[in-house]
């Protein structure tokens, strides 16, 4: 047998104990809608080309189209043409704001206040949620004589107004691939920083119309946030073992750290202090398996209910298939993945105003040969607890070649859209 051959057979291998797997494949197979259409707008296609969305490229963004189909769906807008949509007159859920859990770029925030709808957003790290709130401005103030400045270093620091530091965050991020990585082919910073700024300066002459706002915060215990107070939520939590984000955002936290260490709110003017910034840290949250954050810190440790919420079933499962495959760091990152996402779920329960929708975009997983149905586990999950699910719209399959799964042939990780109502 050959090299291939070998490995093929290798594939076909079961990895470990598969019999839960198996049958949450089958009890929710009849109920998978496959909407390959959809496979566009769980990525961040056609964000670029969009006023506000194209200030930042955010790899594991979602398209502006697909936030306005959710609007769409719940009665807040007449139609899902591309430019601002038309609200409808505000009742019932829609007299209360979406909420984004994990805002990131905040596509959710931005296409919310651009179709005149009310909004929040959390975020764990500080660069994206400054950016965010960015978009709010009501003009980009004349700037500072730059003509001398060749680096970002030295723009820095003459940039002491709030929307010049973002549209020099997202001009270096330009310098940098989707993976965080320096560009060898990029442009000369000057010409990075004439284009980002005419984007800002184009984009601001019509203002997104409703304010929205960001916290810096963890997705498992807004606190802030009241019982029955959010109209819709639509967001995308991290993926298991998708990207190392740390890398990603490197470029956008190393220009906001940069000579900024804190606002001082004066006269509604924030102001920027002098002096670089290293080593603060930023509030956790879902942690997947490559980079984030720690999991061992994150104190579910000693929290009884938390550790409850875990079955014994399928996600036991995956997590014994990989001790037994001396991955021990990794099936405990697994194991607390599931913990963190069912707090955060039972979070959404709480602060969602009886018959909302939320719309949880999510990827599975083939972690060192273990098969990980993360959008079957949530979304069954999420009926234990009280949701109503309905039928999961599947996008696309995020491997293409699929694996046996015990007695099941082909099966591949999926990109899905799980819906929930709050009855």
């Amino acid at each position: 047998m050959g090299r291939r051959g070998r490995k093929a057979a290798q594939f076909a291998k079961p990895s470990g104990d598969t019999e839960a797997r198996e049958a949450l494949e089958r009890r929710w197979h009849p109920r998978l809608v496959w909407e390959p259409r959809l496979a566009p707008l769980v990525s961040a296609a056609g964000a670029d080309r969009e006023p506000f969305h194209r200030w930042f490229h955010y790899r594991q963004g979602f398209s502006p189209q697909l936030v306005r189909e959710f609007l769409a769906s719940i009665g807040a807008l007449e139609s899902t043409q591309a430019g601002r949509g038309t609200p409808h007159r505000r009742r019932g859920t829609l007299s209360y704001p979406i909420l984004d859990p994990f805002c990131g770029s905040g596509t959710t925030i931005i296409e919310c206040g651009r179709n005149g709808i009310p909004s929040v957003g959390v975020e764990a790290e500080e660069a994206l949620a400054f950016l965010v709130n960015a978009t709010v401005a009501r003009e980009f103030p004349p700037l500072p004589d730059m003509a001398e400045i060749d680096s970002w270093q030295d723009a820095a620091f003459q940039l002491t107004v709030p929307i010049h530091r973002v549209a020099l965050m997202c001009a270096v991020a330009t310098l940098h691939n989707a993976d965080g990585r320096p560009n060898k082919g990029a442009r000369p910073f000057r010409e990075a920083w004439a284009r980002t700024v005419e984007f800002f300066q184009a984009d601001l002459q019509s203002p997104i119309p409703v304010a929205h706002a960001v916290m810096v915060g963890d997705a498992r215990s807004p606190a802030f946030l009241a019982d029955e107070s959010i109209g819709g939520i639509l967001t995308s939590p991290p993926y298991l073992s998708r990207y190392d984000y740390p890398r990603l955002l490197r470029p956008l936290e190393e220009v906001y750290r940069y000579g900024l260490h804190d606002f001082a709110a004066a006269d509604g003017q924030r102001q920027l202090s002098a002096g670089p910034v290293r080593n603060r840290q930023s509030t956790q949250r879902i942690t997947p398996s490559r980079g984030r954050r720690d999991m061992r810190s994150t104190g579910f440790e000693s929290d009884n209910e938390a550790a409850a919420l875990v079955p014994p079933d399928a996600i036991s499962e995956c997590v014994d298939a990989l001790g037994s495959a001396g991955e021990a760091l990794l099936a405990e990152r697994v194991r607390q993945y599931f913990r963190e996402m069912f707090t955060v779920i039972q979070e959404w329960h709480r602060v969602l105003v009886p018959d909302a929708t939320a719309w949880l975009v999510i990827g599975g997983a083939r972690l060192k040969n273990v098969y990980i149905p993360s959008d079957l586990i949530l979304a069954e999950f999420s009926e234990s607890i009280g949701f109503s699910v309905e039928d999961p719209r599947v996008a696309r399959r995020l491997i293409d070649v699929g694996r046996r799964l015990g007695r099941l042939n082909h099966v591949s990780p999926r990109e899905t859209i799980v819906v929930l109502r709050r009855l």
